[in-house]
This record gives structure tokens, C-alpha cells and sequence, in this order.
């Protein structure tokens, strides 16, 4: 298994503050690093707010978007 710790920057989508945060990622490791891609759920330090963070694992940043929380719908019961 494959183990890296990465530092990476972006701008809160909600805020726009600077947070920079070390991931530690780990894995199979099948694909080469520039190309392989992963996705993080950080908390912003300044609002509160959580940001989905598309990055590779060289440490480039490629979106960043607010987190979608799925919302319960209830819906009637029928018996």
C-alpha cells in the first residue's frame, strides 16, 4: 500500500479565506501520481463551512466546491 502526505492551498468556496491543510493519503497506488485524483471534506477554519476539494496527488488543487449535504424528504406512509 501507498502511503504520501501532501500539503495543499485553496480558497474557502464560501468565505474565500486561505486554508492550507496536510492529507495524508494512502492506497494501491494504480495509476501514475500526476493523473490519479482524489476528493477531501474539509471544514473551513473561518466560517465554518465545508469545502469539497478536487486535487492530484502531486499537490495541484483542481475545484473546490461547497459540500452537498443531503437533505432527509419524508415522505407519507401508506398503511
Amino acid at each position: 500500500m501507498l502511503a504520501l502526505k501532501l500539503f495543499i492551498e485553496f480558497d474557502c468556496c464560501v468565505c474565500e479565506n486561505y486554508i492550507g491543510a496536510t492529507l495524508k493519503c494512502s492506497g494501491r497506488g494504480d495509476g501514475p501520481v500526476e493523473t490519479t485524483g482524489a476528493i477531501a471534506t474539509l471544514n473551513c477554519p473561518h466560517c465554518c463551512q465545508l469545502n469539497q476539494v478536487l486535487f492530484t496527488l502531486d499537490g495541484s488543487v483542481h475545484e473546490v466546491a461547497p459540500e452537498l449535504i443531503k437533505q432527509m424528504v419524508l415522505e407519507p406512509s401508506f398503511n
